[in-house]
């Protein structure tokens, strides 16, 4: 059984204008919701704490989500992670919490509304500066990227197909961020 016929023909560049349009339209639409909206920016940008938690037994994360907002944590993201026993809570920065205050609060609400003991994994602080200096270096990195990726095809075919390569490569991410803006993922 053959999955890729051996004469199988596709014609891309008659579908290049299709292609092309679809680009430039979302490249438009990408680079205006994010003029308009901007992005959903995660902890790891805005900065807030990560706390880490382990249970014995399998955990209901909705049930935990409407703990926690009862207890005044209305934008905290609550996921499982690895198994249902292992639980991961990310708090966003606010001007009225300090990092230990949060995690304390966090295992004391949890606790109160459990029978079983509560495992501390870990707790993590990001500040809002180490999400600038991890904007600042993965933009750098990206341009490390585009550079070795234009010098390599550069040298392996000819010097003006680099600079196709390096626009392509330039509209993948510019329509990635994009789309994040659009669907407002967060971006971390």
């Amino acid at each position: 059984m053959q999955i890729i016929k051996k004469q199988t023909k596709i014609d891309f560049i008659g579908r290049r204008y299709i292609s092309a349009v679809l680009s430039a339209l979302l490249l438009v639409v990408g680079m205006y919701s994010l003029y308009d909206k901007g992005l959903n920016y995660g902890i790891d940008f805005t900065g807030g704490t990560k706390v880490e938690l382990g249970y014995q037994n399998d955990v209901d994360v909705n049930a935990l989500r409407t703990i926690l907002e009862n207890g005044g944590f209305d934008e905290a993201v609550v996921q499982a992670f690895g198994s249902p026993k292992d639980i991961l809570i990310r708090v966003p920065l606010s001007a009225e919490n300090s990092s230990a205050e949060v995690s304390t609060r966090i295992v004391q609400l949890l606790s109160a509304n459990s029978t079983e003991p509560i495992d501390v994994r870990s707790v993590e602080f990001v500040g809002p500066q180490f999400g600038q200096e991890l904007f600042e270096k993965g933009l750098l990195a990206l341009i490390y990227a585009l550079i070795g990726v234009m010098i390599y095809v550069s040298f392996l075919f000819v010097w003006i197909f680099s600079l196709g390569s390096g626009a392509a490569l330039i509209l993948d991410v510019l329509i990635t961020v994009g789309l994040f803006s659009i669907l407002q993922l967060e971006f971390n």
